[in-house]
């Protein structure tokens, strides 16, 4: 046995083994550095496990977040997204909802512009075949197409050197009948009567004299029935109420008549305030009771509820500058029930745009003219029960060109136009989103 003096001055025993090292503690006093360090290995230990069952709870929330984000119950899912070659100006879903129609301008370097109408199949998410119509010609005003309600025609548009007519294509196998429409510079607007036999068309012709022409035509037989072109404003709309005694006619400037559908005899005029800028758009709500008319300003779009009694502004919305809106609106759509508006709001951002502007900032610096380029878009979904914003989807190319609805409500189609990185030639995409009812 031996003692071994620490630095502190105080004393323990240990058992010496014959090699002189020591074989342990047998009795004495405790260094005072001995415990202090125990203390602090315990409370290392313990601090490292703590650390460690933080790590592995955050891990696990971190795990857990990232499956219900990626299972969450989604109110509005991509369901199909479709290339397509040239630029989609107008969408239109058939009244099933099974079809959407689309027509495309199909740009090429000679003089001519090829247009085609193209279905594509809903349920099996692709192309039903053949383009439903095609036809090479001079590049001419936007063609607008239109289901018949019973959805086994498709009526297309068409202006040629001042001649309008309206093509009748039959779903799915494209046979088409003609009905001339008389001159015509530009075909505005179409309606269908809600049974189908009655088909409303505004069209505007140019020379000698700016003019704007009314005429119904029965489908069936293909004949007019009716014309007016005396004493007509600028038309931007036509919309037949859902009972069909009724047809709304919607001007430029602020005017919406009311007419008789049935001896289209005047029965009212309504007039919507001199701030409301340019009709763009207007639809009836389903029981026939209210329109909704969008109106555009400047950069906004206008939301306004139209009874017998007043007209009332219900949003304000930003939108895209009429210098970019072609002389048809297809950039925004009511959902069927008239609780939903779709519309194409700007979105200035993404590496694509600030090129585009830096391009379009050195022509002019060199003194050439150019026009400024087009912004991105992306398309907001605002609720008029609760006067917000319910979802923005993702920015779209060069912009929005089309926006529609399903009959039921179900699907929102968008086109959007952009130019292909690899080739420099024009392309649009058609996404189908679906959107669930939120409670």
């Amino acid at each position: 046995m031996a003692n071994s003096e620490w630095s502190n001055g105080k004393s323990v025993k240990v058992a010496i083994s014959h090699d002189g090292k020591a074989a342990g503690r047998l009795t004495g006093e405790r260094t005072g550095n001995y415990q202090p360090r125990r203390k602090e290995a315990r409370e290392d230990g313990k601090m490292r496990r703590a650390w460690r069952n933080g790590f592995a709870v955050v891990v696990i929330l971190a795990l857990g977040i990232g499956v219900w984000w990626l299972l969450r119950p989604k109110s509005i899912v991509l369901r199909a997204r479709w290339q397509v070659d040239g630029e989609v100006t107008n969408l239109a879903f058939a009244p099933k909802g099974n079809l959407l129609a689309a027509s495309v301008f199909h740009f090429s370097k000679g003089p001519n512009s090829p247009m085609s109408i193209i279905l594509w199949s809903i349920s099996e998410r692709r192309k039903t075949g053949q383009a439903l119509y095609r036809d090479d010609f001079t590049f001419a005003p936007l063609p607008l197409i239109a289901f018949s309600p019973d959805g086994h025609l498709l009526a297309l548009s068409i202006a040629k050197g001042e001649r309008g007519q309206i093509l009748f294509l039959r779903v799915p196998d494209g046979h088409r009948q003609t009905l001339p429409i008389g001159r015509a510079t530009d075909i505005i607007a179409l309606s269908f009567s809600p049974d189908g036999r009655q088909l409303a068309v505004a069209s505007f012709v140019a020379t000698p004299k700016p003019s704007w022409h009314l005429s119904l035509h029965e489908v069936t037989q293909q004949k007019r029935l009716w014309a007016q072109a005396q004493g007509l404003q600028a038309i931007s709309a036509l919309a037949f109420s859902p009972d069909g005694q009724h047809l709304a006619i919607a001007h430029r400037r602020n005017l919406i008549d009311i007419l008789n559908a049935s001896d289209r005899h005047h029965l009212r005029r309504i007039q919507l305030p001199k701030k409301a800028g340019r009709i763009e758009s207007l639809r009836f709500t389903p029981d026939g009771s209210r329109m909704l008319v969008v109106t555009r300003q400047s950069n906004t779009l206008t939301v306004w509820q139209v009874t017998r009694e007043k007209v009332a502004m219900l949003a304000t919305l930003p939108a895209i500058s009429p210098l970019f809106v072609s002389s048809r609106p297809f950039d925004h759509a009511f959902s069927p029930d008239g609780q939903i508006l779709a519309f194409a709001k700007p979105h200035p951002a993404g590496l694509a745009w600030w090129m585009r502007r830096v391009a379009h900032r050195i022509t002019q610096a060199e003194g050439l003219p150019t026009s400024p380029p087009e912004p991105p878009t992306k398309i907001a979904l605002w609720q008029l029960s609760t006067k917000r914003l319910i979802a923005q989807l993702p920015h779209l190319g060069y912009g929005a060109t089309a926006v529609a609805f399903s009959p039921d409500g179900r699907f929102l189609a968008i086109a959007s136009f952009g130019i292909s990185l690899l080739d420099g030639a024009p392309r649009s995409t058609i996404d189908l989103w679906e959107i669930t009812p939120t409670k």
